[in-house]
């Protein structure tokens, strides 16, 4: 269960629609509305890069599984990942 002290980060959608206006437009909704919320925090695009960019990768890479992993483990995010598989 998460806490108002926990940190969230946001990975890409797998888009499955074949309607590429869906690319990349649920995560933007997704971490609006959690920006929203006084109850969640969410890591910010820019710790991401700089996240992706001390770990060798592109700040452009996609924010998949393993990378996610990593980065939580960079940023010293809460110490349970859960990794939701959510195909659009």
């Amino acid at each position: 269960m998460l806490t108002d002290k926990d940190t969230i980060l946001l990975t890409e959608f797998d888009n499955k629609t074949d309607e590429p206006v869906f690319d990349g437009t649920l995560r933007q909704g997704l971490a609006v509305q959690l920006q929203q919320s006084p109850l969640s925090r969410s890591i910010s695009d820019v710790r991401v890069r700089a996240t992706l960019r001390l770990m060798s990768r592109s700040q452009d890479d996609r924010v998949t599984r393993e990378v996610a992993l990593g980065i939580c483990q960079r940023q010293g995010l809460e110490s349970v990942y859960r990794w939701i598989d959510c195909k659009v």
